[in-house]
């Protein structure tokens, strides 16, 4: 078996291990790709795991399309702090030719920093560790976000913005990267019914390669609470500006469930 098959399969023994114990799960939650770059600024509940997964359709425009599988784990360790683990499988995974790879292992920590008031956001910080044990990675990625979230009424409004340090690129792509993303999330039928929150938002982040242009892309989305202990994502998104070799668009359809 080879190495990004035995990480997918480590994280799939895991979640099987884990899904019978599941418990409450809330759909307001925002965590990345789920099913958007979206992310708010507050962490799980203390005691709480977390078990993500589902598949991504992505159009490229050059180089084959394809399906991915990603899987993460999420678990509230401590108060205000969620420790993260996952990886992901892909169709074509030589022609993927992103810094993470599929079969990378990658690690996370989210630590919110305040509860929001009526002047000031929630904030929050992620770092993260994206590992080379994909089959054609060649150096570990390390990444680090900050988060703020605040609410006016029942609309929230988010912002994210992260700088990354890159590994073991190839020659002509970038040793650094950033990225700032704006959004909205807000759940449909409240006060009377609140199980569905759509998001949306748009984000810019660097050129992979020397001289590329920067990357513009949109994305829309829903979180629908399943059952009260999981919840179903569906999203779509498209990258309207950059380099020729960018994304053309990306379908998202997800599935949570929690202890």
């Amino acid at each position: 078996m080879d190495e990004p098959h035995r990480t997918a399969l480590l994280a799939a023994s895991a979640l099987a291990l884990l899904a019978p114990l599941a418990q409450a799960h809330d759909h307001s939650n925002l965590d990345s790709m789920r099913p958007a770059r979206l992310e708010d600024a507050y962490a799980v509940a203390e005691g709480e795991i977390v078990l993500e997964t589902g598949v991504d359709f992505v159009d490229e425009r050059s180089g084959p399309d394809r399906f991915q599988a990603p899987l993460q784990i999420v678990w509230g360790a401590l108060p205000n702090t969620q420790f993260e683990i996952g990886t992901r499988l892909s169709t074509h995974p030589h022609d993927v030719h992103e810094q993470d790879r599929p079969g990378d292992l990658k690690l996370g920590v989210l630590c919110n920093l305040n509860e929001e008031t009526t002047s000031t956001p929630a904030l929050g910080v992620k770092v993260q560790a994206n590992l080379p044990t994909g089959g054609d990675s060649s150096g570990a990625d390390y990444e680090v976000k900050g988060l703020a979230t605040k609410s006016i009424d029942r609309l929230s409004l988010h912002l994210n913005a992260s700088y990354r340090w890159l590994e073991g690129e190839d020659p002509g792509d970038q040793a650094h990267g950033w990225e700032a993303l704006l959004g909205v999330s807000y759940p449909l039928g409240a006060p009377q019914e609140t199980r569905t929150t759509i998001l949306a938002d748009v984000y810019v982040e660097s050129g992979p390669k020397h001289g590329d242009e920067n990357i513009v892309g949109i994305e829309l989305g829903t979180r629908y609470q399943l059952t009260q202990r999981s919840v179903m994502d569906f999203g779509i998104g498209r990258q309207v500006d950059g380099p020729q070799d960018r994304e053309d668009f990306r379908v998202t359809v997800g599935w949570s469930v929690s202890m």
